[in-house]
């Protein structure tokens, strides 16, 4: 009659949790899943940086260079090779079709277009220093000159072509407003031919492409990537060749190599596990009860749904990972069922149990207070998933595993008598390599820079130095972000940073402030155009009437000039650059108000070597409204915003881990053993840092959490044993624990991927120092074994 009773019970179990398994899938079905690599930055204000400059396309940008390779047998010419001009346009063209780019530059208009829209805004584009460089060209013998040249001109092929330009502009003032076009183009040596962008050498041709998603994404990368190289197979002429750079090679070096080396090592991780599991347990249902935890994975992302509609694919991955701690749980429970009878089982592990649960969900707790939103969301689906796999653990588990009659004299003590002898050798021990560890942690550097966990392949590398050295660019830039309400406020605030550089001797900056100055600047300058010509339009009328006279030009030819430099000058209207031939370099550096609220934004680009130091925030304290991202400043505030963190976050973790332990052990004797674990695996990772190169990284920390949840599990489940009943299995279930979490995680050391390296390496010198300590520290810390020889 029992029988059937306890299969009832076990059938209604499975029921109510499988029920609650489906209906949490259904809710978790709702959430969206993201590759947002902003998530992984601390402080809002470094992602509003990072956010600004993709706003700019900055970020999502992909420059393609091409290259004419030499052939004998093409006739030399001054210019770039017709193949490399014509292979440029078909590609631009092929790629402007595509929807994956929202923006294509690969030719620009004739700049005569340009200057008749520019030249009715003259007056408020040429400063008081540019119009007294004009002075020596108004004398009445320069005048003469330039009409004579102008006449010249006239009567020439192409003077039909030019008459209405030189009776608008006899003195030539316009085209110095070209030379204005090098302040947009920065540091590389472009140069503009027929429309098209080439180097000093003509052998290479430039374009770029913004991509209309987040080249951040690895899955949207590989569709630009696809896209790209089939539009150049079909359109780059024979002996053309192609190199991207920019952030998609890196997401896609990325992406592969981490697929492929999870793709080799997760299979073996898995088969040696399975190998572990029956190899030692002998029993075929071990398998099955290592997989009841993971039931809780879409009670966990529901869960995690109800506060977040979109999660970092990042931390969904990592956040389920870290519900393979709850194996542990299932382990300990199989063990001790299969060798006991299942109510004394629970009643011995149920202090235990919900002891190790309650100080691993604190500590994971703990990255609720984090300020990366990773860890946040890692937060709550680890802690949240973690109390409900607890749950599901013991209440199916006993299901599958029956009572295994009452345990025996031998195999209570055959438990400690392994872990016992040579008690003061191993104090000592233990001791030295915690004063190491302690030693060890000041002298490590912690390195923020996310740039850690990039991999570029040797192609890349080449790829990158042979585009800088053709193109004569830079490495690292700065960026002058000014922000304003409008777009008007924003170009006054970029006018400040733009002369306030010219003032710091900074001559290579790229900006648009020389073409598209603010409305202040505007207003300047066409007081500077009054008061001059002013006191120069009299004698300036009547030379230019003299010579046109002399020279045969009809009598009111340069009338409408005249009247012109009278006029009172329109202002320069932001929108109308924006939908002018500059739109293409204009849209890296200008973005209009958003409707959502967002400021608009002007970019000023320098080197970041001439923003270095304290430069930076003295632009900052002085001109309101601006903010400097350099890329060594960046770096710098990124690496002292998760310091300060994972320190934050590792106090709090250890405070609240003891917390719990002296809450619930009371003794300082249990507490110092069960936590001895936790300080020789926070100790190891330390000294594995310092051995492998003196540097820990985000990761280090986001490890080093998960390595003391389990750490001070293992403690937990030494003492309750020693302090109760012990039926032989907890020896055996720490290091079977153990073991398997350093297979499952400790294979990724074999990773060629830096950020998997890190994750392997941690779990193995966190863990495997916290599964010794545990073993044969814990049980002296509370007095056991220390007679014995």
């Amino acid at each position: 009659m029992i029988a059937p009773q306890i299969s009832r019970k076990s059938a209604f179990r499975w029921a109510v949790v499988l029920l609650a398994v489906a209906a949490a899938s259904l809710f978790a079905r709702g959430i969206e899943v993201r590759e947002d690599a902003l998530d992984l930055l601390p402080s809002e204000a470094v992602r509003h940086d990072t956010r600004a400059l993709q706003r700019l396309g900055v970020v999502d940008r992909v420059f393609v260079s091409l290259e004419a390779q030499a052939d004998p047998g093409e006739p030399a010419s001054e210019g770039p090779p017709a193949r490399l001009l014509q292979s440029c346009e078909r590609l631009g063209r092929a790629l402007s079709r595509s929807p994956h780019f929202s923006e294509v530059v690969y030719r620009f208009p004739d700049a005569t277009a340009l200057l008749d829209q520019l030249w009715s805004h003259l007056p408020v584009l040429m400063s008081a220093a540019d119009l007294q460089q004009l002075e020596p060209r108004l004398t009445a013998e320069a005048v003469r000159k330039a009409l004579t040249e102008d006449f010249l001109l006239l009567t020439s092929p192409a003077g039909l072509l030019l008459k209405e330009q030189i009776l608008r502009d006899p003195l030539a003032m316009a085209p110095p407003l070209l030379h204005r076009l090098r302040v947009l183009q920065g540091d590389g040596a472009v140069t503009l031919r027929d429309g098209f962008l080439t180097n000093r050498a003509g052998d290479a041709c430039l374009l770029w492409a913004r991509s209309a998603a987040p080249l951040t994404d690895s899955f949207v990368a590989e569709e630009v990537a696809a896209v790209l190289n089939q539009a150049a197979d079909e359109s780059l002429l024979p002996g053309v060749t192609m190199t991207v750079v920019g952030s998609l090679p890196h997401t896609l070096s990325n992406a592969h190599l981490v697929r492929h080396d999870l793709g080799r090592l997760l299979p073996v991780a898995v088969v040696a596990l399975v190998v572990l599991l029956l190899g030692v347990l002998r029993d075929l249902r071990a398998v099955l009860v290592v997989a009841v935890p993971f039931l809780a994975i879409p009670i966990a992302i529901a869960l995690l749904r109800v506060f977040y509609h979109q999660v970092s694919a990042i931390s969904l991955g990592f956040g389920i990972a870290l519900l393979g701690i709850c194996v542990d749980f299932a382990l300990h429970l199989f063990m001790a069922l299969s060798r006991e009878p299942t109510a004394a089982a629970l009643a011995r592990l149920r202090r235990p149990v919900a002891l190790a649960a309650t100080t691993t969900v604190g500590v994971f707790a703990v990255l609720l207070l984090s300020d990366v939103p990773v860890h946040r969301q890692m937060a709550v689906l680890a802690a949240g998933g973690m109390s409900a796999a607890v749950a599901i653990t013991w209440w199916l588990v006993p299901t599958l595993v029956g009572g295994g009659g009452a345990p025996t004299r031998e195999r209570r003590s055959r438990g400690f008598v392994l872990r016992t002898g040579w008690g003061g050798v191993r104090l000592a021990g233990w001791g030295a390599c915690l004063l190491l560890g302690l030693w060890a942690w000041p002298h490590l550097h912690y390195n923020g820079d996310l740039k850690t966990f990039d991999h570029p392949t040797p192609e890349i590398q080449r790829d990158e130095a042979r585009f800088h050295a053709q193109w004569e660019t830079s490495g690292d830039r700065a960026f002058l972000l000014a922000r304003g309400r409008d777009l008007p406020a924003a170009l006054d605030v970029n006018d400040e940073v733009y002369a306030a550089l010219r003032s710091r001797g900074v001559s290579d900056a790229q900006s648009v402030a020389p073409l598209l100055p603010g409305p202040r600047v505007q207003a300047r300058h066409r007081d500077a155009w009054r008061v001059f010509w002013g006191a120069r339009r009299a004698q300036l009328t009547a030379d230019l009437e003299g010579a046109a006279r002399e020279l045969g030009f009809a009598p009111d030819a340069f009338a409408p000039f005249l009247a012109w430099l009278e006029a009172e000058a329109p202002p320069l209207e932001p929108r109308s650059l924006l939908a002018s031939p500059l739109a293409p370099l204009l849209g890296s550096l200008v973005s209009p108000a958003t409707g959502d609220g967002g400021p608009a934004l002007v970019a000023t680009m320098v080197r970041d070597a001439a923003i270095a130091g304290d430069e930076a925030a003295a632009l900052e304290a002085t001109i309101d409204g601006v903010r400097v991202v350099s890329a060594s400043r960046w770096r710098h505030d990124v690496e002292a915003l998760l310091k300060s963190n994972s320190l934050r976050l590792s106090l709090t973790a250890g405070a609240l881990t003891l917390f719990l332990l002296a809450l619930a052990l009371r003794r300082p004797r249990p507490v110092m053993a069960a936590s001895a674990p936790v300080l020789s695996a926070v100790a190891a990772i330390g000294l594995f840092g310092w051995a492998t190169g003196g540097e820990i990284n985000p990761l280090h920390v986001l490890m080093g959490v998960m390595v003391i949840g389990l750490s001070v599990d293992y403690g937990v489940f030494i003492v309750s044993a020693a302090e109760g009943t012990d039926s032989g299995t907890t020896f055996l279930a720490v290091t079977l624990c153990a073991a398997s979490t350093m297979t499952g995680f400790g294979v990724l050391a074999l990773a060629d991927h830096p950020a998997l390296y890190t994750l392997g390496t941690t779990v193995l010198a966190g863990i495997g120092a916290a599964w010794v300590t545990a073993l044969w520290i814990t049980p002296l810390l509370l007095g056991a074994g220390r007679g014995d020889a």
